[in-house]
């Protein structure tokens, strides 16, 4: 059985480096692609699974899928014990400055998914300081999820259910 590997990759901490690097160490079939929600679709639909799908359903079918998974979402769901997860972890207020310039960056391509309070606060990152988008910000959970414990947050809700 081959060792699988999982890259938890929080924003903003060179995780687009790893996953290159690690779809790199296997054939291009056995890595979690960036479409991965159309290819886990079609994927489901070839062995008769309903499309509406839990997390856990959805994080087990990756971990059957792919040799290597990387994402934002927690796909601990379903792994071997034999099984390698690791992440990248960045200075907490150069990731969060990073995170702000970032969104401020974004081009019109990028913006049609984003919710109303997401639009809001980027244009608060275009207009203001990241001290005054913090201060402003301080209290919203889009802020908060973004910026103070996304990292702890992650492995937590593993280990908490």
């Amino acid at each position: 059985m081959v060792q699988k590997v999982y890259h938890a990759h929080i924003p903003k901490t060179a995780g687009t480096s790893l996953n290159s690097w690690l779809n790199d160490s296997v054939s291009v079939d056995r890595a979690k692609p960036d479409d991965f929600d159309g290819v886990l679709t079609r994927w489901l639909k070839t062995r008769g699974i309903p499309g509406i799908r839990s997390a856990a359903t959805v994080s087990a079918s990756c971990w059957e899928i792919y040799d290597v998974l990387h994402g934002h979402r927690n796909l601990m769901h379903g792994r071997n014990s034999d099984s390698i997860v690791l992440t990248l972890f960045r200075e907490p207020v150069a990731r969060s400055i990073s995170l702000f310039y970032d969104l401020a960056s974004l081009n019109e391509n990028d913006l049609a998914h984003l919710s109303g309070q997401t639009l809001a606060y980027r244009q608060d990152c275009l207009q203001l300081s990241f001290a005054e988008v913090r201060k402003k910000w301080s209290q919203s959970l889009l802020f908060l999820g973004q910026h103070l414990d996304y990292m702890c947050r992650f492995f937590l809700r593993d280990e908490l259910g």
